[in-house]
């Protein structure tokens, strides 16, 4: 096994043009900027709204039957109600385009809280 010494291994590489990784090809660049999209719109925002109030209700639903307070929570329960509905009732002004199964829970929901 030789053993090359420093100066010559340096002069070697000093030498040698560096390689410039050839430059990507235009239409793979195309296709990831069609692919990406923004990540916050209207719709991701009411989504967002509407199931975080939806848990919000579940979430004191459970409370209050754990609880032998359940008269305390029930003002409570019906202030999440109601900016639920005033959400859905936003989007639905908007016309936000949201995904079927969101829909069909909201409908359920709308459906519990109206009865």
């Amino acid at each position: 096994m030789d053993i090359i010494p420093v100066r010559k291994r340096l002069e070697r590489l000093r030498d040698n043009p560096r390689q410039v990784p050839k430059p990507l090809n235009g239409m793979f660049l195309g296709q990831k900027e069609e692919e990406s999209r923004p990540l916050i719109s209207k719709s991701t925002i009411y989504q967002k709204k509407i199931e975080k109030a939806m848990m919000d209700i579940d979430r004191l639903k459970k409370k209050m039957e754990q609880t032998s307070s359940f008269l305390s929570l029930y003002p409570e329960l019906k202030a999440i109600e109601k900016t639920f509905l005033t959400v859905v009732e936003e989007a639905e002004a908007q016309r936000v385009d949201l995904p079927e199964q969101l829909v069909r829970r909201v409908k359920e929901y709308q459906k519990k809280i109206k009865i």
